[in-house]
């Protein structure tokens, strides 16, 4: 037992005491004070300690349907690219931008792709032509079914190399090809030989087919069947 003062006679009295046994003072409790305002701080901090928990786990969900969305939407924009549909491949990427994520790389290379497709398609489709008709005889003029390459190829030196692009290392390989150039400047571009001179003319099919035979090895990265 402690002694303290009372403070309304300042006579000393028990810490125990609730009141003053001489002026009658009431006395407070400062220990139950004490322990009822730790108590209140606890539990404030368990309410704090709850909802910090709650709002982290709602932060979580929402991050792990995030991510879902994100890998949906590449999936489908992967699918759109080997059409290709370059169209809704850009829409897939505005989607994902959207979502907050970072889809530079992926529409640069998408907006490139979607510029020299064309000419590129329509230059290895004419080149496969000819190479077909080559092995099956089916032409009636070699310099004509030849002359088919000649706006194709000048369209294809054209068009701009991205080598982070699987279309724009397909140009870059056929480019640099030796076969690629050997037909171009010996045939395609050239009226040195007379290619439908009877007696000379299966020759020249046979070479200008060695160089289309090779050149339609290398695989064009998009389906063209459609």
């Amino acid at each position: 037992m402690a002694l303290v003062k009372c403070p309304g006679c300042g006579r000393e009295i028990s810490d125990k005491a609730k009141e003053c046994p001489g002026c009658q003072y009431k006395l407070k409790n400062k220990k139950k004070k004490y322990i009822a305002a730790a108590a209140a701080v606890a539990v404030l901090v368990l309410i704090i300690t709850g909802t910090l928990f709650g709002v982290k786990k709602v932060q979580q969900i929402r991050e792990n349907e995030r991510q879902e969305q994100i890998q949906r939407i590449l999936a489908e924009s992967e699918e759109y690219y080997t059409i290709p549909d370059f169209e809704n491949v850009l829409k897939c990427y505005g989607q994902l931008e959207e979502l907050g994520y970072d889809t530079a790389g992926l529409k640069e290379l998408a907006e490139y792709d979607q510029k020299v497709y064309g000419d590129a398609r329509t230059f290895y489709e004419t080149l496969k032509e000819v190479d077909d008709k080559l092995h099956s005889s089916d032409y009636t003029s070699l310099r004509k079914l030849v002359d088919t390459l000649i706006e194709p190829m000048k369209k294809f030196d054209a068009l701009e190399i991205n080598t982070d692009s699987q279309l724009g290392q397909y140009i870059n390989t056929m480019r640099s090809h030796i076969m690629y150039s050997s037909l171009q400047s010996e045939y395609v571009n050239s009226t040195n030989y007379d290619l439908d001179y009877g007696l000379t003319s299966w020759g020249f099919a046979f070479c200008i087919e060695t160089y289309t035979e090779q050149l339609v090895k290398e695989n064009f990265p998009y389906n063209t069947e459609g």
